[in-house]
């Protein structure tokens, strides 16, 4: 069980690092229209990480508001946990 949840923080720190990269190199989103603004979507499965769901999960994506700082805690993103690939 401990080695499981060692490489879910893992995980979630190597990718949270990754979109941080990422973030720094894409260009500004100024003159870009979002085009999933306010789009529908649905899950399969379902967001299932304790910490980070909640009601708001069903629009959050698709709301134009962006997270920062530590990812693993936070309510405006989705976290799968327990897929297999």
């Amino acid at each position: 069980m401990q080695s499981t949840l060692a490489r879910a923080i893992l995980f979630l720190g190597i990718q949270a690092a990754a979109l941080a990269g990422l973030a720094a190199e894409l260009p500004s989103t100024e003159r870009w229209e979002n085009l999933a603004l306010g789009k529908p979507y649905t899950f399969h499965p379902r967001p299932n990480y304790p910490h980070c769901t909640d009601p708001g999960d069903k629009t959050q994506l698709t709301d134009g508001q962006v997270t920062s700082g530590y990812f693993g805690t936070q309510k405006t993103i989705e976290v799968f946990r327990g897929l297999e690939a």
